[in-house]
């Protein structure tokens, strides 16, 4: 009747071991819980009223010193020098227009190419803590997700500096959040896709056309300038011809004044459309991590295993452990007194559990011991719970009559199995301890 158990029960756990497709969910157990998606916020736009008043009166004090040098020339009513007094003022603001688009498209794709080529080797992560383990993620992600077709040298050469200015904005979004490095992989997986997406795309460098001044803008630019020049030369001869003083002071005032309110409305101008585009930027790359969010949330929930499956995936694991001893040992279960099965970590394990349920690990050191009437016999192996797997072998035996004493001593989370057997030298003893107050892993000689 015990045999015909037993063999119930092995079936059973041979039909069960890899029921509801083990190998596929259970790694979603062990994987963290994602950190909620986040995003580096542009820098605020830093113009106070104070600018903005200091850069109305340049350009109040540019344009009385130009009123000036008009009420000049009208008082000789030429036609030249007023004539070249409008064209000074016409060419000088389309210059002045131009010019801004040019400087600014120069400024943001300089900006950009040095989120996106920059000097890496002066942005190097530190030899230590979540910033280093940020990093070898990144590198490690960035060797899985090569394109296909493209050499591994030419695309992590090629994307070195984005994945630099990337990996920075990571360690500062979430460096201060004393999380481990799994809660915020999803996130660094979804950003080296999203750059294959768009190197594979040709979209990687797309801001070099974006930010491109045209021809046409420095043509503008450069005429505007150049005719504004001799426009301003006849100008300021006819002026101090006419009223030296007045004219001096005024080409003075519109100098200094035309320097200052450039300056400063370039600055304003530059920095509120700076922070518009990147407000926009920052936007749809919100969206775009958020909605990753949430699909690696929904997947993990869809995956992630019951406690009740792994339970019985581990239950059934057990008991193929106890067949295979058995069937070592060429025993029966009738044979069987009792046994016990002790479960201790492996190395590099992975860990997880429910709430308030007990931990569970993706490795196992699983030590069996079958009591039969002849003396112990013991079974050690490595269990893989993601695959169901067992690895490595140690065997022992020893019969009963050998025992001369045994004891555990207990030492805060530590325990101490002291065993003394009789076929040993006289007051010999052999010692084992185990970190975990719950489990005793302990090892018999043959």
């Amino acid at each position: 009747m015990k045999d015909s158990f037993w063999a119930e029960t092995r079936s059973h756990a041979e039909q069960q071991q890899h029921a509801g497709n083990r190998s596929d969910r259970v790694w979603a157990y062990f994987e963290p819980a994602p950190i909620e998606a986040q995003v580096r916020q542009p820098d605020p736009n830093s113009a106070t009223p104070g600018d903005w008043l200091r850069a109305v009166l340049a350009a109040a004090l540019l344009a009385g010193a130009l009123g000036v040098l008009g009420w000049i020339l009208l008082q000789r009513l030429t036609p030249v020098p007023v004539i070249a007094w409008l064209t000074m003022v016409g060419s000088g603001g389309s210059a002045a227009r131009a010019g801004f688009e040019w400087r600014y498209r120069t400024h943001r794709l300089r900006a950009k190419e040095s989120e996106h080529v920059g000097h890496v080797e002066d942005r190097e992560a530190p030899e230590k803590g979540f910033a280093n383990r940020v990093d070898h993620a990144f590198q490690h992600y960035a060797h899985k997700y090569v394109p296909r077709g493209v050499d591994r040298s030419v695309w992590l050469a090629e994307t070195r500096g984005i994945r630099t200015t990337l990996r920075d904005e990571v360690v500062e979004l979430y460096g201060e959040s004393r999380i481990p490095i799994g809660r915020v992989t999803w996130l660094i997986r979804f950003l080296i896709r999203d750059v294959r997406r768009r190197w594979s795309q040709n979209l990687l460098f797309a801001y070099r056309q974006q930010y491109r001044t045209s021809p046409s803008t420095q043509a503008w630019c450069l005429s505007g300038i150049a005719v504004g020049v001799l426009a301003a030369g006849v100008v300021v001869e006819a002026a101090v011809r006419t009223d030296p003083l007045p004219a001096l002071a005024g080409v003075l005032l519109a100098v200094v004044g035309g320097r200052a309110a450039a300056l400063r409305w370039w600055h304003l101008l530059s920095r509120q459309r700076r922070f518009t585009e990147e407000t926009r930027e920052c936007a749809r790359e919100k969206e775009a991590r958020e909605a990753e969010y949430q699909r690696w949330k929904a997947k993990l929930a869809a995956t992630r295993p019951t406690e009740e499956e792994i339970e019985t995936w581990l239950r059934c694991d057990r008991a193929l452990l106890v067949d295979e001893a058995l069937r070592h040992y060429r025993l029966a279960w009738r044979d069987i007194t009792a046994y016990t099965i002790v479960q201790t970590p492996a190395e590099n394990y992975k860990r997880a559990r429910v709430n308030r349920g007990p931990w569970r690990y993706s490795k196992y050191e699983v030590r069996l011991f079958l009591i039969t009437t002849e003396g112990v016999r013991e079974l050690a192996r490595q269990l893989n719970v993601e695959h169901g797997t067992f690895h490595g072998h140690e065997r022992g035996h020893f019969r009963f009559d050998a025992v001369s004493s045994l004891r555990v001593l207990e030492s805060g989370y530590d325990h101490t199995l002291e065993l003394t057997l009789s076929n040993l030298a006289a007051g010999s003893r052999l010692r084992f301890c185990c970190p975990h107050k719950h489990m005793i892993a302990w090892r018999l000689p043959y």
